[in-house]
């Protein structure tokens, strides 16, 4: 793996504005392969993620636990009923005028 593609692409990832030309400045000045030069210059994520043999597709998930977690561990976001505001018996209706 080429951690100074790694590095570029993080470089560029935290100031993602460069022109057109600064970027492929910065991209013939890496001392990566041809390789990699070529997708870089080609905005080719697949060709990269081969050539670094990386995975072209990440993906982050989040499982919720299922009732499963001690009644000290968990958090509600909901206020509790005592906290909650005062709900009316009957819904206000607008006043009119007659």
């Amino acid at each position: 793996m080429s951690t100074n593609t790694i590095q570029f692409l993080e470089a560029l990832g935290a100031a993602p504005l460069c022109a057109a030309g600064a970027y492929a400045n910065d991209v013939a000045a890496l001392p990566v392969a041809a390789e990699q030069r070529a997708a870089l210059l080609g905005r080719d994520a697949g060709a990269l993620a081969r050539l670094l043999e990386a995975r072209p597709t990440m993906i982050c998930m989040i499982v919720a636990p299922n009732g499963d977690v001690p009644e000290d561990e968990r958090r509600d976001d909901k206020p509790d009923r005592e906290d909650a505001p005062a709900e009316p018996d009957q819904p206000h209706a607008p006043d009119s005028d007659r």
